[in-house]
C-alpha cells in the first residue's frame, strides 16, 4: 500500500462521506456526534469564614455548574462537605449537616463546626458526576483568653460620650450581648449606663464578618446598615460618617459565642466622632472581685467612747457640711431607738428613728461578706459589680452618693441575717464633707 501525503484543504474521503480537510489529523466517523462537554463543577458562592473552635460558622452557599459557569438550576444534586485533606488542624473534625441536596442547583450549610483551632483551612465540596470544589482558605481560632471588653474613645465635640475615655470588663461592668439575626444589641452598666445597636443590611439570618460604612440612623434609613450608640450625653437624632466592621464573629446552634467589631459614629452637626472596640467571648467566665478582705486599716471608724462595750447600737457622726447629718452626731440604742436590719440577699437595710440606710455588695456575691467595699455611687444608680450606699432621713436625701462601707461582722443562719457590724462614710451631692456611721446588731 502506498503512503499519500494528505494535504490541509484537500478533498478525501472517509468511508463514503467526502470531507474537508482543514488540518492534519485523523478521520472521525459522522457516527461519534458532537463533542462530548466536561460535567462542570462545584463552587463556593458563599466562602467559610473564620471561627471559634465548636463555634458555628457563619453559612456557606455552595452551587453546581456547568461548563460554561452556569448555574444548573435543575440540579438536586447531594452535596456533601469535608475538610481538604492536609489543611488547617490535623485531626480536626467538620460536624454539622455535612451533605445538603441543591435546590435549582444551590446548596446552604448553616450548622457546620470545627473541633480543632487550625490555621489554613479549607473545605471540599464533593457530588456525584460534577467536579469537587475548593473553598477559599479560613483560620478556626480558639478562645484567646482575652477578657471581654469594650473601650469607648469620645472625641471633643462629641455629644454622646461628652469627650471622655471608657474602658469596660466583666470585672468592673455588666456586659450583656444579645443577637437576633442580623441585629446585634449591646449593654453596659457600669460607672456609666449605655446602650449600642447594630444593624447589618439585607435582613441576613446571622451577623457576618464584613465592613459596613456610611450606616445611618436607626431612625432614618437602614439600607446600608444601622448604628446607634448612647449613653452619658444625649442619643444622635441622625448620623454622617460612621461605620462599623465586624472582624470576627462565631455561633453555635444559632447563638452567638463571639463577636470582635469596632466602629466609629458622628452624630450629624457634630464636630466630633465616638470611637470604639467591642471583644466579646460566650467563654469568658470573669467575673466582679469581692470585697477587699481585710479592709484597709485607715478607714474611718468610731471612737470606744462614743459607742457602748455591747448591745445594739447606730452611731452617725456628721462633718460640718454634711447635709444629712448637718453636722451632729447621734447615738441610737435600743430600747429608746429600735433598730430594724432587714437582709435581702446581698443586700442589708437598716431603719432608726425615722432615718435609716441600705447596703448593697457586689452582683457577684449572694449574701454580704466581710470585707471593703470601696468606690460605691447612690442605689439606684450604682454599679452592679460594685455595690452600693445610701444614708438619708425621712426628711433630707441625696440625689448623687459617693461612699463605702466596710462589714466588720456578718452571720447568716440558715440563708437569714442575724449579726452585723457594718462602717461607712457617704458624700451627699458632690459635698466634702462627709458622714460616718457604725451599726453593730445581734437579731
Amino acid at each position: 500500500m502506498k503512503a499519500r501525503a494528505i494535504v490541509a484543504g484537500a478533498t478525501i474521503m472517509c468511508g463514503t462521506m467526502a470531507i474537508v480537510v482543514l488540518s492534519l489529523g485523523a478521520c472521525r466517523s459522522d457516527s461519534a456526534g458532537p463533542a462530548t462537554r466536561s460535567p462542570g463543577g462545584l463552587a463556593f458562592t458563599v466562602q467559610p469564614g473564620g471561627i471559634l473552635a465548636h463555634g458555628t460558622m457563619a453559612p456557606v452557599e455552595v452551587k453546581a455548574r456547568d461548563s460554561l459557569g452556569n448555574i444548573l438550576i435543575s440540579s438536586s444534586a447531594d452535596i456533601t462537605l469535608h475538610i481538604t485533606p492536609g489543611s488547617g488542624a490535623p485531626g480536626a473534625v467538620l460536624g454539622g449537616t455535612l451533605t445538603r441536596a441543591a435546590v435549582h442547583g444551590a446548596a446552604i450549610f448553616d450548622d457546620l463546626t470545627i473541633d480543632r483551632a487550625g490555621r489554613g483551612f479549607t473545605l471540599t465540596a464533593d457530588a456525584p458526576g460534577l467536579e469537587s470544589g475548593v473553598s477559599a482558605s479560613f483560620d478556626v481560632h480558639a478562645f484567646d483568653g482575652v477578657p471581654n471588653g469594650i473601650s469607648l474613645q469620645s472625641d471633643p465635640g462629641d455629644p454622646v460620650g461628652l469627650g471622655g475615655t471608657y474602658s469596660y470588663n466583666q470585672a468592673n461592668a455588666t456586659l450583656t450581648v444579645t443577637a437576633d439575626e442580623g441585629f446585634l444589641l449591646l449593654g453596659i452598666v457600669g460607672d456609666e449606663q449605655w446602650t449600642a445597636q447594630f444593624l447589618t443590611p439585607g435582613f441576613r439570618p446571622l451577623l457576618e464578618a464584613g465592613a459596613y460604612g456610611d450606616v445611618q440612623h436607626f431612625r432614618t434609613d437602614t439600607t446600608k446598615g444601622a448604628l446607634n450608640w448612647f449613653g452619658p450625653g444625649p442619643e444622635c437624632s441622625s448620623l454622617t460618617e460612621s461605620s462599623f466592621t465586624i472582624d470576627s464573629v462565631a455561633y453555635n446552634n444559632a447563638q452567638l459565642t463571639a463577636i470582635h467589631l469596632h466602629f466609629d459614629q458622628r452624630c450629624e452637626g457634630a464636630t466630633g466622632a465616638l470611637h470604639g472596640v467591642v471583644h466579646w467571648d460566650a467563654q469568658d467566665t470573669t467575673a466582679p472581685p469581692g470585697p477587699v478582705s481585710p479592709a484597709p486599716p485607715d478607714l474611718w471608724r468610731p471612737s470606744l467612747d462614743s459607742i457602748p462595750p455591747t448591745g445594739n447600737y447606730v452611731y452617725l457622726e456628721s462633718e460640718p457640711g454634711d447635709a444629712i447629718g448637718e453636722g451632729q452626731s447621734v447615738l441610737y440604742t435600743p430600747p429608746d431607738a429600735p433598730i430594724s436590719v432587714v437582709a435581702d440577699s446581698n443586700q442589708a437595710i437598716v431603719s432608726v428613728a425615722g432615718e435609716g440606710g441600705q447596703f448593697l455588695g457586689m452582683n457577684s456575691i449572694p449574701t454580704l461578706q466581710r470585707g471593703y467595699y470601696p468606690d460605691l455611687h447612690r442605689v439606684g444608680e450604682h454599679n452592679p459589680t460594685k455595690g452600693g450606699v445610701i444614708w438619708s432621713t425621712s426628711e433630707r436625701t441625696c440625689t448623687t452618693v459617693a461612699g463605702w462601707f466596710v462589714v466588720d461582722h456578718v452571720t447568716y443562719q440558715s440563708g437569714a441575717l442575724i449579726a452585723l457590724e457594718l462602717r461607712f462614710e457617704q458624700h451627699c451631692d458632690g459635698a466634702t464633707a462627709a458622714l460616718h456611721g457604725a451599726i453593730r446588731w445581734v437579731r
